[in-house]
């Protein structure tokens, strides 16, 4: 859900943003640290033939035992320092499933320098700061993490497509709308037959967005009870689909409303009732879809997740009032 920002705060930058992910690439290769314990192995050897040869006696015996100590004492070190990586990390997350995006946000960018070397670890800061930068609307933003997110994946798997549809549904606000085509087209034929799954969720949602964006929204009364079914596995998040499903229903509603007051026959449709005008019947339906959101999410969040919310959502309510 978005978290609607306070007046006083600014979210990072595209180019601050750009510079962030610049600044550190994964280190290809042995880690440094192995490095520096295979050179002190070596040298500890040349030590211990240099001893021998000028005969040391018991100072060359014990260099060996003093080197494996030291050897585990660095090792336990860097152990030490990777559990308190990784710790951080999982604080950082958890504050991003808690929807705390801003300070979740902040978390990781403030790790990034540290643990944006690991490949392992980059990709879990990237995706915990491309979700905060959704939940905050800072679209451009979230659509360059999203890319740099991509690019750490194996293509084609489950996760690449995921986040494509994820992509999808942020290039809706960026207004890249042919783009948002051919994500969705590309994507369609690997999402399967079975519609009760992550993926199709994502893939409806993205539409629906893309759809209360452009208006062209006449398919979205047919979908009905089964609209819920495919939303389900997003669990909260699927009042986004809720709203936008909302926002397409009263922009067709208000077209209708329209062309009956110019007068003009109603639009048929075979799922309203023949006995009530189309548009009152479209609002209400629209009505519903709103009442599911909210009943999963608080409004004002809705309402600047959606496009074309402002317009649409916060009148429904009043018209329900008026109702």
């Amino acid at each position: 859900m978005t978290e609607a920002p306070a007046p006083s705060y600014r979210p990072p930058t595209v180019d601050e943003v750009e510079r962030l992910l610049s600044s550190r690439r994964p280190t290809p290769g042995v880690a440094p640290w192995a490095r520096w314990v295979v050179i002190a192995g070596v040298g500890v050897v040349v030590l211990s033939l240099l001893l021998s040869m000028i005969d040391a006696g018991e100072a060359a015996a014990l260099l060996p035992v003093a080197a494996v100590l030291i050897a585990a004492i660095g090792l336990r070190l860097r152990a030490n320092r990777e559990r308190a990586a990784h710790d951080a990390v999982n604080a950082a997350h958890e504050l991003s499933a808690l929807r705390r995006s801003r300070e979740a946000l902040a978390e990781a960018w403030r790790l990034w320098p540290s643990g944006a070397a690991s490949p392992s670890r980059r990709r879990q800061l990237l995706a915990i700061m491309a979700q905060s930068l959704e939940e905050i609307g800072a679209w451009e933003q979230a659509l360059r993490v999203l890319d740099e997110l991509l690019e750490t994946l194996p293509a084609p798997s489950p996760p690449e497509l995921m986040l494509r549809l994820r992509r999808a549904s942020v290039l809706v606000w960026t207004e890249q709308l042919t783009d948002v085509d051919d994500e969705l087209r590309s994507a369609r034929p690997r999402l399967g037959a079975e519609r009760a799954n992550l993926g199709w969720a994502l893939y409806r949602q993205a539409e629906l967005l893309r759809d209360a964006a452009t208006g062209h929204a006449d398919r979205v009364e047919a979908l009905g009870a089964p609209l819920i079914e495919e939303l389900r596995p997003l669990g909260v998040d699927a009042a986004v689909g809720y709203a936008a499903a909302a926002v397409c229903l009263a922009r067709l509603a208000d077209a209708d409303q329209k062309r009956q007051d110019a007068p003009a026959p109603a639009r048929p449709s075979a799922m309203l009732d023949p006995d009530r005008p189309a548009a009152e019947r479209l609002w209400a339906m629209a009505r519903d879809w709103w009442r599911r959101a909210c009943d999963l999410a608080p409004e004002a969040p809705l309402v600047a997740r959606v496009p074309q919310g402002d317009r649409w959502l916060p009148g429904l309510a009043s018209r329900e009032a008026a109702a």
